[in-house]
């Protein structure tokens, strides 16, 4: 603004002073051509007396400009210049006006002094014509003749307009550069044709800042929600570019940068397919496994504008907002639903199946006399064998449903609770050692259960003539025995429900393969931590150890 104020000074100073220079050159000029007409009038005022008054011939004046006498006819019978017979000058509009007014005048060029001239007439007594012509240098000529010093002038004039200008463009802006838009409070010195706009603005800006405080407000709450939850936001633009994205979607996403096309990201066709999917239908999603977790990807396209008439509204959609959710532990226990629903009908099946076929075979009295006290011992078995899993799938039941704190909780005194155990259980023959001293803060009936699935785990899958050493401390309980051992491998998957080491279900050593599931659910509801150390035919140890609270 500062600069289109300055050259709209300067121009129009400028400008001022091209036409004061012009109406001045005009005006001397015109000057100049009057004082020399007045000049020769005066000279010929002088000689018209001269030769009145006396008999002096005009040939013996003498002066600068030409003299000429003319016959009232036009005949020249006198030049002081030019000699010879010249042509007639009753065509000549000074000797015209002098005939008829007695004297008369006019400039123009002259044929035959090859200038521009002034010509003066005045009437004689005798009734001829004197003339006088001057070919004095006119105004424009001078004018040339100082061109240096009127170059001057000129440069002087622009320096004297840049001056002016700039001084005058900052007095003017002075007042509004000094004017704090955000404090409209002392106006005194704005100009007061202003004063309409600026209120204007003061409104303008107190709205703004109100829409700026909401908008600050959204996007603080917005931010808050989006960066701090668990599941992975991104957002694309129409060419399925990434926008925006929270930190929990970098944290997983390592590679996952703006304006990154999401096919780099994700290399999955699936993806595509359902990002472009959202584009035009608004919303779809697909589950993906990358690098063995499972996320679902739920889609959703960004609606713009309506396009169309009333009857038949479309969408346009300007991006897509993608809500990726970590369902791995979802698909896990989906896993180990069916897997638990196979193995329970596997475990149910083969007691109750031994029931049935001992007992059809009393039902239809093909089993000698001497046998049945054996059928029935079998059957017996079979059932205590059945009851045993069903209690144990009951308290898995009961345990995944219940939590800690409903329960009563209570200091236990782990030494005497572990001595109970051992009491209840057959050694077989097994050296036993108890070391220690602790207690546990925790339900006591299920630290009880916990410790006996343990010890009776201890003492089935030892050796002969063995040995269990249980050692107790303020933080820690663990069971060491010298039995089998468990393999590599099937270390993490001992603590699911139905896992055996022996992976045919063999019935070389009973048991239901729940008890260290029911372990596990107890030590996870107390918050305790397990951990386990086994090596093939050596033992295995299980340590349980907790914070004291």
């Amino acid at each position: 603004m500062t600069r289109r104020i300055f050259w709209a000074i300067f121009s129009a100073s400028f400008l001022i002073f091209l036409l004061g220079v012009v109406f001045c050159v005009y005006f001397l000029q015109k000057e100049f051509e009057k004082n020399i007409l007045l000049s020769m009038r005066n000279q010929a005022y002088s000689i018209k007396t001269i030769l009145d008054s006396t008999s002096m011939s005009i040939s013996a004046i003498k002066i600068p400009a030409r003299l000429s006498v003319i016959e009232d006819n036009g005949e020249v019978v006198f030049d002081s210049v030019l000699q010879g017979v010249l042509e007639s000058h009753s065509n000549r509009p000074e000797i015209i006006d002098a005939i008829k007014k007695g004297e008369g005048m006019a400039k123009r060029f002259s044929a035959n002094l090859h200038q521009k001239t002034f010509y003066y007439a005045l009437k004689l007594r005798d009734g001829k014509i004197l003339r006088i012509a001057s070919s004095r240098d006119n105004f424009i000529k001078i004018f040339l003749d100082s061109i240096f010093w009127w170059i001057g002038l000129l440069v002087f004039s622009v320096l004297v307009c840049i001056l002016l200008a700039r001084v005058l463009s900052r007095l003017i802006l002075s007042p509004l550069e000094s004017l704090n838009l955000k404090n409209f409070s002392n106006l005194s010195s704005v100009y007061d044709e202003f004063l309409p706009f600026l209120n204007k603005i003061s409104q303008q800006e107190k709205t703004i800042q109100k829409q700026l405080k909401i908008l600050r407000q959204k996007n603080q709450e917005f931010n808050a929600i989006t960066q701090n939850m668990q599941e992975c936001l991104i957002l694309l633009n129409e060419d399925l570019r990434v926008v925006s994205f929270n930190k929990m979607a970098k944290l997983v996403f390592k590679n996952l940068d703006n304006h990154k096309k999401l096919i780099e990201i994700f290399k999955s066709e699936e993806i595509l397919d359902t990002a472009n999917k959202a584009l035009r239908f608004k919303r779809c999603e697909c589950d993906i496994s990358i690098d063995g977790t499972y996320y679902q990807i739920l889609a959703s396209g960004i609606l713009d504008e309506e396009i169309g008439s009333e009857k038949s509204r479309e969408f346009k959609s300007r991006g897509v907002v993608l809500l990726i959710l970590d369902i791995t532990e979802k698909k896990e226990r989906e896993n180990l639903r069916r897997e638990f629903s196979a193995n329970v009908s596997h475990e149910l099946k083969t007691p109750l199946t031994s029931i049935s076929g001992y007992a059809e075979l009393l039902k239809n009295n093909l089993v000698q006399p001497c046998d049945v006290n054996e059928f029935g011992r079998k059957i017996e078995n079979q059932a205590k064998r059945l009851l045993e899993l069903i209690n144990d799938i009951m308290k898995l039941s009961e345990l995944d449903e219940s939590k800690s704190d409903e329960n009563i909780k209570e200091r236990i005194d782990l030494f005497k609770s572990v001595q109970n155990i051992l009491e209840q259980l057959p050694t077989n023959g097994l050296q036993v050692e108890v070391k220690g001293y602790g207690e546990v803060y925790g339900v006591k009936t299920l630290i009880e259960d916990m410790i006996f699935n343990l010890c009776e785990n201890a003492i089935k899958y030892n050796k002969k003539n063995g040995s269990i050493k249980v050692i107790i401390t303020e933080n820690s309980l663990s069971i060491q025995d010298s039995g089998i051992g468990i393999a590599k491998q099937n270390q993490k998957r001992v603590f699911e429900r139905f896992f055996r080491e022996d992976k045919s279900h063999s019935k070389r050593i009973e048991g239901t393969g729940l008890g260290l599931s029911i372990v596990k659910h107890i030590a996870n509801l107390h918050q305790f931590d397990i951990k386990l150390k086994s090596k093939m035919g050596k033992g295995t140890k299980i340590t349980i150890s907790w914070k004291n609270s």
